[in-house]
């Protein structure tokens, strides 16, 4: 059976001694080296054999003389176990330590040179057109009118490279990637050059408009798609070959797309983690930190180089008091932990808004599908988005600071300095309304376009919005701390003396971004990211406290519940106690279609209309109902393809039908027609094994058996209902 989960057993064929007298025996212990004599291997039940060590080629076996056994070590060659086991080992031992290293750095350089051109692009190029554009008037209506049709035309082009190059580069690409992660086939060009382009193209345009949206989501299936289209080079073919590994490059490939698009690689390879996986093999975490270390390195290089500050300080920087002049008191902790659950609440509700939104424009297509077809285009959208956005965040409506990007504005946020001080800000104007009412519009405007805005059918996050907001809100209770807790700063509660306001906003962006995605990794994110450690405690407390109350009234993270909302085939996380009870026979579909000896081409065209399983079970006769092996539906859909053929030659007298309609299955699994089963549960086997082993084995389907004997099937899609509806 599988180590560590009862109930499931792993079928070993044998393999046939004329393939065994042509490989190269394995060395016992006690044999002169390069022998090529044959031995005599003992035969003894497989719960009489002791492995007592993993040799060179493979498992040997020791007997002692205490229970008659042999005390020389056998190679025990029939076993298809050493085999295995070489196969297990290949992907590492053959491909050498610098191989797949040196893969995979380049895959961070490449993807953080993107992220660095993606920027460039924005800032000195979108930007800089939109600035001149505003100063071809000094008329706020002419400059509105100007300020629409820039985010118009930028979005229509988003739109547009997304519709015409890959429709799979819409969106931020995370629930697609989660998808692929837990086992699932690819969807068509979610992985391909083009939907690359598309996306570096669109998401250029996406987050240049001024709409509120990020690149950090994108840049994570960026990463992924960098890391696919490398391994089909030439040099990189071993790795591409190899599924198993490629599965996990895949993974690796998110932390490289997080370490391109933040700058942090520790805070990156753990958010990757929370974010894309369910089921984390620990021998990946050496390669996510190589490739995040690598894009992060090259990516904060050649972003400071652009912003004409060469080095790898933070992206956002922050100067408070160093040197322990920072403590916090008892009610200041009490403080943070209010702020974290008033964040929870927040965030749940930004996922259910998020959520009704893309509920009523599917709503609304489906209304508008024969009638005003244009309304239900994505252009149309584009347009509403543009025009909310424009009178949302125009400059003359608000002030400059609504007209911030993410980053810009987390910078003021965060600084040490009053909102009153604007010397020291990116924006003049934070107090125009005072700084509460300019702290609330800012934080109420991000909110609602936020939570639209990532409806575009074009490339775009919400991560990086999500932390401005929450900077916003961390900075409006900073400062009410500030004013109505200055005077008792003395008291013993207040150990820490002044409130710095700054500090509040870093712990509101740090909670709110881990609330709304269930991250607890956002807290290191926001460490890297602005180099300030002085409130990795209040950060912490008050993250653990947001995802707390956020999971508590929305199940549900806005990834995971985008796949929800989309239909992805997706196998959710087991959360609920009450799953350990369950056991495969609780699940299991009984009544499965099966193929017996002597199964026509007929059968075979009945079984294909009548069920939609990936593979047929093949058992030896409907009353024993022992399980041989499995045909794939793929395999069955060529011999129904060649039936069809055959049946137009014989009606062409092409071919005689007794010599066209000759079809048996085999009696053992023949690697052609049918396939060895890869696991069999057992109907005692829990739930929690079945979850794990359809992830990490990337199964459709597997069989339940008992002594043999067919008892029932597990498919993904019944397993995923079962888990939802707990």
């Amino acid at each position: 059976g599988m180590e560590g989960t009862e109930g499931a057993s792993i079928e070993i064929p044998m393999i046939p001694l004329e393939d065994l007298k042509k490989s190269d025996p394995i060395e016992s212990p006690r044999s002169p080296r390069n022998t090529r004599r044959a031995r005599k291997t003992v035969s003894l039940p497989r719960d009489q054999r002791r492995p007592t060590k993993l040799s060179k080629n493979g498992f040997t076996w020791k007997y002692d003389k205490e229970n008659n056994r042999s005390e020389e070590s056998n190679s025990l060659r029939n076993l298809s176990i050493l085999k295995i086991t070489n196969n297990l080992q290949e992907p590492f031992s053959r491909y050498k330590f610098g191989y797949t290293t040196l893969y995979i750095t380049i895959v961070g350089i490449i993807v953080a040179t993107i992220g660095a051109f993606v920027d460039v692009c924005i800032t000195f190029g979108l930007w800089k057109v939109r600035n001149l554009m505003l100063g071809w008037s000094g008329e706020p209506a002419i400059q509105f009118i100007l300020f629409l049709l820039f985010l118009v035309v930028t979005l229509f082009i988003g739109v547009f490279s997304t519709q015409k190059i890959s429709l799979a580069s819409s969106g931020s690409g995370i629930p697609e990637v989660k998808t692929i992660l837990s086992g699932n086939p690819p969807p068509p060009l979610i992985l391909e050059i083009k939907t690359l382009i598309a996306k570096v193209i669109g998401l250029i345009f996406a987050v240049g408009s001024g709409a509120s949206l990020g690149k950090v989501g994108p840049f994570v299936h960026i990463g992924a798609l960098i890391i696919n289209n490398v391994a089909k080079l030439g040099l990189f073919k071993k790795i591409k070959a190899n599924k198993q590994l490629m599965q996990q490059m895949l993974g690796v490939g998110c932390a490289i797309g997080y370490g391109a698009s933040l700058g942090t690689p520790i805070g990156g390879v753990l958010l990757s983690i929370e974010v894309t996986s369910t089921y984390y093999a620990l021998r990946n975490y050496w390669y996510s930190f190589v490739g995040a270390l690598a894009s992060s390195v090259v990516y904060r290089y050649l972003h400071n180089s652009a912003w004409g500050q060469p080095g790898f300080r933070p992206l956002i920087q922050t100067h408070f008091p160093v040197g322990g002049n920072i403590n916090f008191g008892l009610m200041e902790l009490f403080i943070f932990v209010l702020l974290g659950a008033v964040l929870g609440v927040l965030a749940a509700i930004f996922i259910k808004m998020n959520e009704r939104a893309l509920l009523w424009w599917r709503n609304f297509q489906k209304k508008h599908q024969k009638k005003r077809k244009w309304m239900k285009s994505p252009y149309a959208f584009a347009f509403g988005i543009a025009l909310l956005t424009a009178v949302m965040t125009f400059p003359h409506v608000f002030g400059n600071y609504n007209t911030l990007p993410a980053f810009v504005a987390l910078s003021d946020l965060f600084s040490e300095h009053s909102l009153n001080d604007a010397s020291s800000l990116n924006a003049k104007d934070w107090n125009d309304f005072t700084i509460y009412g300019g702290l609330f519009m800012f934080v109420a405007t991000r909110f609602i376009l936020t939570a639209v805005s990532s409806l575009l059918a074009l490339p775009g996050g919400i991560y990086a919005p999500i932390l401005s907001i929450g900077g916003g809100l961390g900075r409006i209770f900073g400062e009410f701390a500030a004013l109505v807790f200055a005077k008792l700063s003395d008291n013993f509660l207040f150990e820490a003396g002044t409130i710095i306001p700054g500090g509040y906003a870093i712990v509101g962006a740090a909670s709110f971004a881990a609330a709304v995605t269930h991250t607890h990794s956002s807290a290191v994110v926001i460490f890297e990211l602005t180099g300030q450690l002085q409130y990795v405690l209040p950060t912490l407390i008050a993250t653990s406290t947001a995802i707390a109350v956020a999971k508590k009234l929305h199940r549900l993270g806005i990834y995971d519940n985008l796949i929800k909302l989309k239909g992805l085939p997706y196998l959710p996380d087991i959360t609920k106690e009450g799953a350990f009870d369950i056991k495969a026979k609780d699940v299991m579909q009984v009544g499965v279609k099966y193929v017996v000896k002597g199964f026509a081409y007929e059968d075979v065209v009945k079984l294909l209309q009548e069920t939609d399983y990936p593979s047929f079970p093949v058992v030896d006769s409907p009353d024993t109902m022992i399980l041989l092996g499995i045909v794939e539906r793929a395999t069955f859909e060529k011999v129904q393809a060649e039936y069809f053929q055959k049946r137009r030659d014989v009606q062409k007298n092409l071919v005689q039908a007794t010599d066209a309609f000759k079809f048996d299955i085999p009696d053992s699994p023949d690697g052609n027609l049918m396939q060895t089963v890869p696991i069999q549960l057992s109907e005692d086997t829990p739930l929690m094994q079945i979850h794990q082993v359809f992830i990490t084995m990337r199964l459709p389907s597997a069989y339940v058996t008992r002594n043999g004997r067919l008892l029932g099937r597990v498919s993904r899609g019944d397993l995923k209902r079962i888990i939802e509806a707990m």
